[in-house]
């Protein structure tokens, strides 16, 4: 009994120090707007926001490049019904631009330590038209232009 309440309390605990942003199970769709759709961030906030939002690739390995595109999850969303056109098979893009920024990788030291252009190289948000993967009429992956 007192080994079954100590296994029960270490994952209670355990689960309690995963960020908030990483769930067990999450879908596509969550996956896409936890990488790409934020309401509003500062161009030299790309290492801040990466790290905090816990987007990294496989084992921790920081990516190369992530765009982040300034809207809500609804206008988004959106551009794979009302505000979109299909371009190719359930690729659409967005009938009119966006602001975007997009992140580039400047230095890893190690996994999860991450330095994006956050100084010199900063480059305000860019208005252009997206291009995502929509699957079930809601964007599952961000299609570079």
């Amino acid at each position: 009994m007192k080994v079954h309440q100590f296994a029960v309390g270490f994952l209670v605990a355990l689960c309690a120090t995963l960020p908030s942003s990483v769930r067990l199970q999450e879908t596509l769709h969550e996956h896409f707007l936890r990488h790409h759709v934020i309401r509003s961030m500062a161009p030299n906030q790309c290492t801040e926001k990466i790290s905090s939002l816990n987007i990294y690739e496989h084992k921790g390995r920081c990516k190369p490049t992530n765009t982040f595109i300034l809207a809500t999850a609804d206008d988004v969303n959106a551009v794979c019904t009302t505000a979109g056109r299909n371009v190719r098979e359930n690729i659409f893009e967005s009938n009119n631009p966006f602001n975007v920024i997009d992140c580039t990788l400047e230095q890893e030291t190690e996994p999860r330590k991450c330095v994006y252009n956050d100084n010199e190289h900063v480059v305000p948000p860019q208005p252009r038209r997206i291009t995502v993967r929509c699957e079930k009429g809601v964007p599952v992956h961000y299609a570079d232009n």
